[in-house]
């Protein structure tokens, strides 16, 4: 007999614990967080049933906020794939008995264009800054100017000096998130 609220599911399955599947793996590093931009993965499962053939994916929004099917608006931001995936597990529990919830983190990449050896997208592994995001992109080739442009999903942007990122200036080797864009432009002869 199905309970209230999980129709066609066996009560077998709807009145089962709840259970949080593990997302420590590969990429999902318990200290790695979402950035703004990032894609965020949900499952959802009761025993061998899925409620959705694919999952539900969202890029996090600029307020750090996702919105997620019946339960609303979520602060993703800064938080761990794992810290996400215990608050959505609660809150499909009330609506849902014997729900598995599994959060993952979608691709993550950002891109190096302009006056580089090798443009193109790079997969963001790990915490990335200026320099080591052009590095990833080959190094500056022989028409590249040192003033760079680091854009934001936003919209928003910052100027960069490669020489003094080179240095170490933590002004000017800013940090790289997901879903931002590096532009090298060619210099003026």
């Amino acid at each position: 007999m199905p309970v209230a609220g999980v129709e066609g599911i066996p009560s077998s399955i709807a009145n089962a614990p709840a259970t949080v599947a593990s997302s420590n793996t590969g990429t999902n590093a318990p200290t790695e967080v979402f950035h703004p931009g990032d894609v965020v993965a949900i499952f959802r499962t009761a025993g061998d049933i899925k409620f959705d053939p694919n999952p539900w994916s969202e890029h996090i929004r600029d307020d750090g906020t996702i919105t997620p099917p019946e339960i609303g608006s979520v602060k993703v931001a800064d938080r761990t794939p794992l810290d996400l995936q215990r608050e959505l597990q609660r809150k499909y529990e009330v609506i849902y008995r014997g729900i598995t919830v599994t959060v993952t983190a979608g691709d993550r990449y950002y891109h190096v264009v302009g006056e580089v050896n090798a443009p193109g997208p790079k997969v963001y592994l790990t915490k990335t800054d200026i320099t080591q995001a052009i590095s990833s992109a080959g190094g500056l080739n022989e028409f590249a100017s040192w003033t760079l442009k680091l854009f934001h999903p936003s919209g928003k942007f910052d100027k960069v000096d490669y020489a003094k990122a080179l240095k170490g200036d933590p002004k000017h080797n800013l940090q790289v998130y997901p879903g931002d864009r590096i532009v090298v432009t060619r210099r003026w002869l």
